[in-house]
Protein backbone atom coordinates (compact mmCIF):
# COMPACT_ATOMS: atom_id res chain seq x y z
CA UNK A 1 0.00 0.00 0.00
CA UNK A 2 2.81 2.43 0.88
CA UNK A 3 4.55 1.70 -2.42
CA UNK A 4 1.31 2.28 -4.33
CA UNK A 5 0.76 5.61 -2.58
CA UNK A 6 4.35 6.63 -3.30
CA UNK A 7 3.94 5.85 -6.99
CA UNK A 8 0.67 7.82 -7.09
CA UNK A 9 2.38 10.77 -5.36
CA UNK A 10 5.28 10.69 -7.81
CA UNK A 11 2.82 10.51 -10.70
CA UNK A 12 0.89 13.57 -9.51
CA UNK A 13 3.86 15.68 -8.42
CA UNK A 14 6.60 14.61 -10.84
CA UNK A 15 4.87 12.96 -13.80
CA UNK A 16 6.04 9.46 -12.85
CA UNK A 17 9.66 10.42 -12.22
CA UNK A 18 11.40 10.74 -8.88
CA UNK A 19 11.90 14.17 -7.39
CA UNK A 20 15.59 14.15 -8.33
CA UNK A 21 14.84 13.04 -11.89
CA UNK A 22 12.18 15.73 -12.26
CA UNK A 23 14.54 18.44 -10.98
CA UNK A 24 17.12 17.36 -13.56
CA UNK A 25 14.73 17.87 -16.48
CA UNK A 26 13.10 21.11 -15.27
CA UNK A 27 15.25 23.33 -17.53
CA UNK A 28 14.05 21.34 -20.53
CA UNK A 29 10.46 21.52 -19.30
CA UNK A 30 10.80 25.29 -19.03
CA UNK A 31 12.17 25.39 -22.56
CA UNK A 32 9.24 23.43 -24.02
CA UNK A 33 6.66 25.43 -22.09
CA UNK A 34 8.27 28.69 -23.21
CA UNK A 35 7.82 27.87 -26.88
CA UNK A 36 4.26 26.74 -26.20
CA UNK A 37 3.65 30.04 -24.36
CA UNK A 38 4.83 32.07 -27.35
CA UNK A 39 2.73 30.04 -29.79
CA UNK A 40 -0.42 29.98 -27.64
CA UNK A 41 -0.39 33.67 -26.72
CA UNK A 42 0.46 34.68 -30.29
CA UNK A 43 -2.33 32.54 -31.77
CA UNK A 44 -4.84 33.82 -29.18
CA UNK A 45 -3.91 37.41 -29.97
CA UNK A 46 -4.48 36.84 -33.68
CA UNK A 47 -7.77 35.00 -33.03
CA UNK A 48 -9.09 37.76 -30.79
CA UNK A 49 -8.02 40.46 -33.25
CA UNK A 50 -9.74 38.71 -36.16
CA UNK A 51 -12.96 38.32 -34.13
CA UNK A 52 -12.92 42.05 -33.22
CA UNK A 53 -12.50 43.00 -36.87
CA UNK A 54 -15.30 40.65 -37.96
CA UNK A 55 -17.55 42.10 -35.27
CA UNK A 56 -16.83 45.66 -36.40
CA UNK A 57 -17.62 44.67 -40.01
CA UNK A 58 -20.92 43.12 -38.94
CA UNK A 59 -20.07 39.52 -39.80
CA UNK A 60 -20.25 38.45 -36.11
CA UNK A 61 -22.84 39.55 -33.58
CA UNK A 62 -21.44 41.96 -31.04
CA UNK A 63 -22.92 40.42 -27.88
CA UNK A 64 -19.53 38.85 -27.02
CA UNK A 65 -17.29 41.71 -28.15
CA UNK A 66 -15.94 42.21 -24.60
CA UNK A 67 -14.76 38.58 -24.66
CA UNK A 68 -12.77 39.22 -27.85
CA UNK A 69 -11.24 42.36 -26.36
CA UNK A 70 -10.19 40.52 -23.19
CA UNK A 71 -8.69 37.66 -25.23
CA UNK A 72 -6.81 40.00 -27.58
CA UNK A 73 -5.32 42.49 -25.14
CA UNK A 74 -4.48 40.02 -22.37
CA UNK A 75 -2.88 37.56 -24.80
CA UNK A 76 -1.00 40.37 -26.55
CA UNK A 77 0.41 41.54 -23.22
CA UNK A 78 1.47 38.02 -22.30
CA UNK A 79 3.03 37.51 -25.75
CA UNK A 80 5.09 40.72 -25.50
CA UNK A 81 6.21 39.86 -21.96
CA UNK A 82 7.15 36.36 -23.13
CA UNK A 83 9.34 37.44 -26.06
CA UNK A 84 11.04 40.24 -24.11
CA UNK A 85 11.48 39.14 -20.48
CA UNK A 86 10.59 35.46 -20.21
CA UNK A 87 12.95 34.70 -23.12
CA UNK A 88 15.86 35.21 -20.71
CA UNK A 89 14.01 33.97 -17.60
CA UNK A 90 12.67 30.60 -18.72
CA UNK A 91 11.72 29.60 -15.16
CA UNK A 92 8.72 31.93 -15.60
CA UNK A 93 7.46 30.02 -18.64
CA UNK A 94 5.14 27.68 -16.72
CA UNK A 95 3.39 30.33 -14.57
CA UNK A 96 3.01 32.60 -17.61
CA UNK A 97 1.57 29.75 -19.68
CA UNK A 98 -0.87 28.99 -16.85
CA UNK A 99 -1.86 32.67 -16.98
CA UNK A 100 -2.45 32.44 -20.73
CA UNK A 101 -4.60 29.33 -20.24
CA UNK A 102 -6.54 31.23 -17.56
CA UNK A 103 -7.16 33.97 -20.16
CA UNK A 104 -8.46 31.37 -22.64
CA UNK A 105 -10.78 29.87 -20.01
CA UNK A 106 -11.99 33.35 -19.05
CA UNK A 107 -12.73 34.02 -22.71
CA UNK A 108 -14.67 30.75 -22.90
CA UNK A 109 -16.66 31.69 -19.77
CA UNK A 110 -17.48 35.10 -21.19
CA UNK A 111 -18.77 33.91 -24.55
CA UNK A 112 -20.52 30.86 -23.11
CA UNK A 113 -22.00 32.28 -19.92
CA UNK A 114 -21.70 35.98 -19.09
CA UNK A 115 -22.18 37.34 -22.62
CA UNK A 116 -24.20 34.49 -24.11
CA UNK A 117 -27.02 35.41 -26.47
CA UNK A 118 -29.50 33.17 -24.63
CA UNK A 119 -29.93 32.07 -20.99
CA UNK A 120 -30.84 28.62 -22.31
CA UNK A 121 -27.64 28.08 -24.34
CA UNK A 122 -24.77 25.86 -23.28
CA UNK A 123 -21.09 26.76 -22.71
CA UNK A 124 -19.74 24.41 -25.37
CA UNK A 125 -16.54 26.40 -25.91
CA UNK A 126 -15.66 26.13 -22.20
CA UNK A 127 -15.76 22.33 -22.32
CA UNK A 128 -13.60 22.36 -25.44
CA UNK A 129 -10.99 24.61 -23.83
CA UNK A 130 -10.89 22.39 -20.72
CA UNK A 131 -9.80 19.43 -22.86
CA UNK A 132 -7.10 21.58 -24.49
CA UNK A 133 -5.39 22.38 -21.16
CA UNK A 134 -3.33 19.14 -20.83
CA UNK A 135 -2.20 19.54 -24.44
CA UNK A 136 -0.82 23.03 -23.82
CA UNK A 137 1.01 22.51 -20.50
CA UNK A 138 4.01 20.18 -20.33
CA UNK A 139 3.94 19.67 -16.55
CA UNK A 140 3.06 16.97 -14.00
CA UNK A 141 -0.69 16.55 -13.35
CA UNK A 142 -0.98 18.64 -10.16
CA UNK A 143 -0.92 22.16 -11.72
CA UNK A 144 -3.45 21.08 -14.36
CA UNK A 145 -5.78 19.54 -11.75
CA UNK A 146 -5.65 22.73 -9.64
CA UNK A 147 -6.23 24.99 -12.66
CA UNK A 148 -9.20 22.99 -13.93
CA UNK A 149 -10.70 22.79 -10.41
CA UNK A 150 -10.44 26.58 -9.96
CA UNK A 151 -12.04 27.18 -13.38
CA UNK A 152 -14.93 24.83 -12.59
CA UNK A 153 -15.58 26.52 -9.24
CA UNK A 154 -15.74 29.87 -11.04
CA UNK A 155 -18.13 28.39 -13.63
CA UNK A 156 -20.40 27.01 -10.90
CA UNK A 157 -20.52 30.39 -9.15
CA UNK A 158 -21.08 32.55 -12.23
CA UNK A 159 -23.40 30.46 -14.42
CA UNK A 160 -26.54 30.65 -12.16
CA UNK A 161 -26.40 34.47 -12.42
CA UNK A 162 -26.90 34.42 -16.21
CA UNK A 163 -28.63 31.18 -17.13
CA UNK A 164 -31.69 29.12 -16.36
CA UNK A 165 -31.38 26.28 -13.81
CA UNK A 166 -31.61 23.70 -16.59
CA UNK A 167 -28.80 25.31 -18.63
CA UNK A 168 -26.74 25.80 -15.46
CA UNK A 169 -27.04 22.14 -14.50
CA UNK A 170 -26.11 21.01 -18.00
CA UNK A 171 -23.09 23.33 -18.13
CA UNK A 172 -21.80 22.09 -14.78
CA UNK A 173 -22.36 18.45 -15.77
CA UNK A 174 -20.54 18.97 -19.07
CA UNK A 175 -17.71 20.80 -17.33
CA UNK A 176 -17.22 17.98 -14.82
CA UNK A 177 -17.35 15.32 -17.54
CA UNK A 178 -14.80 17.06 -19.75
CA UNK A 179 -12.64 17.86 -16.71
CA UNK A 180 -12.38 14.16 -15.87
CA UNK A 181 -11.41 13.48 -19.49
CA UNK A 182 -8.82 16.27 -19.35
CA UNK A 183 -7.30 14.91 -16.13
CA UNK A 184 -7.06 11.41 -17.60
CA UNK A 185 -5.37 12.83 -20.69
CA UNK A 186 -3.00 14.76 -18.44
CA UNK A 187 -2.00 11.64 -16.47
CA UNK A 188 -1.22 9.74 -19.66
CA UNK A 189 0.28 12.67 -21.55
CA UNK A 190 2.48 13.94 -18.70
CA UNK A 191 3.90 10.47 -18.01
CA UNK A 192 4.89 10.11 -21.66
CA UNK A 193 6.27 13.66 -21.82
CA UNK A 194 8.31 13.40 -18.63
CA UNK A 195 9.95 10.17 -19.79
CA UNK A 196 10.54 11.54 -23.29
CA UNK A 197 12.26 14.64 -21.92
CA UNK A 198 14.24 12.52 -19.45
CA UNK A 199 15.43 10.37 -22.35
CA UNK A 200 16.45 13.45 -24.35
CA UNK A 201 18.29 14.81 -21.33
CA UNK A 202 19.99 11.45 -20.90
CA UNK A 203 21.17 11.40 -24.52
CA UNK A 204 22.35 15.02 -24.60
CA UNK A 205 24.57 14.53 -21.56
CA UNK A 206 26.45 11.85 -23.48
CA UNK A 207 28.67 14.56 -25.00
CA UNK A 208 29.97 16.07 -21.74
CA UNK A 209 33.26 14.26 -21.32
CA UNK A 210 36.39 14.52 -19.22
CA UNK A 211 39.35 15.82 -21.22
CA UNK A 212 41.90 13.26 -19.97
CA UNK A 213 39.97 9.98 -19.99
CA UNK A 214 37.13 10.89 -22.40
CA UNK A 215 34.65 9.46 -19.92
CA UNK A 216 31.65 11.43 -18.66
CA UNK A 217 32.67 14.31 -16.43
CA UNK A 218 31.24 14.63 -12.93
CA UNK A 219 28.41 17.04 -13.79
CA UNK A 220 27.25 14.93 -16.74
CA UNK A 221 27.48 11.66 -14.81
CA UNK A 222 25.57 13.08 -11.86
CA UNK A 223 22.80 14.34 -14.12
CA UNK A 224 22.60 11.12 -16.13
CA UNK A 225 22.42 8.94 -13.01
CA UNK A 226 19.76 11.14 -11.43
CA UNK A 227 17.78 11.07 -14.67
CA UNK A 228 18.06 7.28 -14.89
CA UNK A 229 17.12 6.76 -11.24
CA UNK A 230 14.15 9.07 -11.69
CA UNK A 231 12.70 7.28 -14.70
CA UNK A 232 13.50 3.60 -13.92
CA UNK A 233 10.54 1.31 -13.59
CA UNK A 234 9.30 0.26 -10.18
CA UNK A 235 11.50 -2.43 -8.67
CA UNK A 236 14.27 -2.11 -11.26
CA UNK A 237 17.63 -2.61 -9.57
CA UNK A 238 20.95 -0.98 -10.40
CA UNK A 239 24.42 -0.86 -8.87
CA UNK A 240 27.15 1.76 -8.56
CA UNK A 241 30.79 0.66 -8.46
CA UNK A 242 33.49 3.16 -7.48
CA UNK A 243 37.18 2.82 -8.28
CA UNK A 244 39.58 5.14 -6.50
CA UNK A 245 43.11 5.61 -7.80
CA UNK A 246 45.67 4.71 -5.14
CA UNK A 247 48.79 6.22 -6.74
CA UNK A 248 52.23 6.36 -5.07
CA UNK A 249 53.24 9.71 -3.56
CA UNK A 250 56.34 9.92 -5.75
CA UNK A 251 54.37 9.48 -8.98
CA UNK A 252 54.76 12.32 -11.48
CA UNK A 253 51.72 14.09 -13.03
CA UNK A 254 52.48 12.43 -16.36
CA UNK A 255 52.55 8.97 -14.76
CA UNK A 256 49.33 9.71 -12.88
CA UNK A 257 47.63 10.79 -16.11
CA UNK A 258 48.79 7.60 -17.80
CA UNK A 259 47.33 5.51 -14.94
CA UNK A 260 43.98 7.29 -15.27
CA UNK A 261 43.91 6.62 -19.01
CA UNK A 262 44.67 2.95 -18.39
CA UNK A 263 41.92 2.78 -15.76
CA UNK A 264 39.43 4.30 -18.22
CA UNK A 265 40.53 1.77 -20.85
CA UNK A 266 39.76 -1.12 -18.48
CA UNK A 267 36.35 0.32 -17.62
CA UNK A 268 35.42 0.66 -21.29
CA UNK A 269 36.60 -2.86 -22.01
CA UNK A 270 34.64 -4.34 -19.10
CA UNK A 271 31.34 -2.54 -19.65
CA UNK A 272 28.70 -2.38 -22.37
CA UNK A 273 27.28 0.73 -23.99
CA UNK A 274 24.30 0.53 -21.61
CA UNK A 275 26.37 1.31 -18.52
CA UNK A 276 27.14 4.85 -17.33
CA UNK A 277 30.85 5.48 -16.79
CA UNK A 278 32.43 8.68 -15.55
CA UNK A 279 35.12 10.39 -13.57
CA UNK A 280 34.35 12.07 -10.25
CA UNK A 281 36.92 14.54 -9.01
CA UNK A 282 40.52 13.81 -9.90
CA UNK A 283 40.95 10.28 -8.53
CA UNK A 284 37.59 8.46 -8.54
CA UNK A 285 35.86 6.59 -11.35
CA UNK A 286 32.26 5.41 -11.24
CA UNK A 287 30.24 2.83 -13.17
CA UNK A 288 26.47 2.54 -12.90
CA UNK A 289 25.16 -0.84 -14.02
CA UNK A 290 21.52 -0.68 -15.06
CA UNK A 291 19.08 -3.55 -14.48
CA UNK A 292 21.64 -5.09 -12.15
CA UNK A 293 20.69 -7.46 -9.33
CA UNK A 294 22.79 -8.11 -6.22
CA UNK A 295 24.25 -11.25 -7.85
CA UNK A 296 25.07 -9.29 -11.01
CA UNK A 297 26.72 -6.57 -8.92
CA UNK A 298 28.96 -9.10 -7.17
CA UNK A 299 29.92 -10.58 -10.53
CA UNK A 300 30.75 -7.18 -12.08
CA UNK A 301 32.66 -6.19 -8.94
CA UNK A 302 34.84 -9.32 -9.05
CA UNK A 303 35.51 -9.02 -12.79
CA UNK A 304 36.48 -5.35 -12.55
CA UNK A 305 38.71 -6.00 -9.57
CA UNK A 306 40.53 -8.76 -11.43
CA UNK A 307 41.14 -6.72 -14.59
CA UNK A 308 42.19 -3.59 -12.70
CA UNK A 309 44.67 -5.65 -10.67
CA UNK A 310 46.24 -6.89 -13.90
CA UNK A 311 46.50 -3.35 -15.30
CA UNK A 312 47.37 -1.31 -12.17
CA UNK A 313 48.64 -3.84 -9.66
CA UNK A 314 46.94 -5.13 -6.53
CA UNK A 315 47.60 -1.95 -4.51
CA UNK A 316 47.02 0.55 -7.33
CA UNK A 317 43.33 1.09 -6.67
CA UNK A 318 40.49 0.74 -4.15
CA UNK A 319 37.07 -0.51 -5.26
CA UNK A 320 33.60 -0.55 -3.67
CA UNK A 321 29.99 -1.15 -4.69
CA UNK A 322 26.45 -0.35 -3.59
CA UNK A 323 23.04 -1.44 -4.88
CA UNK A 324 20.18 0.99 -5.39
CA UNK A 325 17.26 1.56 -3.08
CA UNK A 326 13.77 2.76 -4.01
CA UNK A 327 14.25 6.47 -3.26
CA UNK A 328 17.90 6.78 -4.28
CA UNK A 329 19.43 9.84 -5.90
CA UNK A 330 23.00 10.09 -7.16
CA UNK A 331 24.04 11.63 -3.83
CA UNK A 332 22.60 8.88 -1.60
CA UNK A 333 23.86 6.08 -3.82
CA UNK A 334 27.32 7.60 -4.12
CA UNK A 335 27.49 8.17 -0.36
CA UNK A 336 26.77 4.49 0.40
CA UNK A 337 29.33 3.30 -2.13
CA UNK A 338 32.05 5.74 -1.02
CA UNK A 339 31.64 4.74 2.64
CA UNK A 340 33.13 1.36 1.69
CA UNK A 341 36.23 2.77 -0.01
Amino acid sequence: MNELLKRLRDQILYGGLSRAGYNEIRPRLNEENYYMLVRASGAATILGGVMIILTMLGYVRDYAQIAYVVLTWCSAGIFLFAVTYVASHRDLAVPMLIMEIAVLLTYALLIGTVKTDSPNSYAVSYSAFIVLVPLLLVVPPLPVILLITAANILLALITPMYKTPQATGMDIMNALTFSVIACLIQFLYSNRNMRRIASEQFISMDHDVDGTTHLQNEAALRSMINTYLGRRLNGEEAALILIQDNHPDEETPEERKERQIRTAKVLRMMTSRYELIGRIGSETFAVLYRECSKADMDRHYAALREELAKELGEVGFVISAAGTQASDTFETLYRRASEQL
